[in-house]
């Protein structure tokens, strides 16, 4: 079974690359959206980092290329 993101990761990521996830199970990654390159990936964590008030390890932003990823540092991190 997918995991169910966090409805404020969605709608950062649908606003990051002006796009719309209509299920919250699904796969959203670089893989999926394809606004979601390099520059797209500073952009996003960005914004991560200032709503959930929190700075991500610079080694970790470019491994977290998908929503799921990005929940489970936010998790780790006590953020959500």
């Amino acid at each position: 079974m997918k995991r169910k993101i966090n409805y404020k990761i969605i709608k950062i990521i649908e606003d990051t690359f002006n796009v719309k996830i209509n299920d919250s199970y699904e796969e959203i990654s670089s893989d999926t959206i394809e606004e979601w390159d390099s520059l797209g990936q500073i952009n996003l964590i960005m914004e991560i980092e200032k709503y959930f008030d929190v700075k991500f390890p610079t080694e970790l932003i470019p491994l977290m290329d998908s929503a799921e990823k990005i929940q489970e540092q936010l998790e780790k991190m006590g953020k959500i």
